[in-house]
């Protein structure tokens, strides 16, 4: 059963699919998090902290072998996005 709880400032994942896990980080992210649709449906657990979401992203991409890059728009807004390798 996947599922997502936030425990003393931590998101503790259960089965939960890569884009549910983006979406339970979003509010803790000054960028706009971004999930390729060829692997929202992976499945990732474990425990990660709210107050460095980039890092996680990064984490998460080195443990599921995907890219994540780093976008700053012209207005400033930033875009944190993981997808397979190449197609970001």
């Amino acid at each position: 059963d996947a599922s997502a709880d936030w425990v003393d400032g931590m998101l503790v994942a259960r089965s939960m699919r890569l884009d549910a896990v983006l979406q339970a980080l979003q509010p803790a992210s000054t960028a706009t998090l971004v999930c390729h649709p060829a692997v929202a449906a992976r499945q990732v657990s474990g425990t990660y902290p709210l107050d460095d979401v980039p890092r996680v992203l990064h984490a998460l991409g080195t443990l599921l072998q995907l890219e994540v890059r780093t976008l700053t728009r012209w207005w400033g807004g930033q875009e944190l996005a993981i997808g397979p390798v190449g197609a970001l």
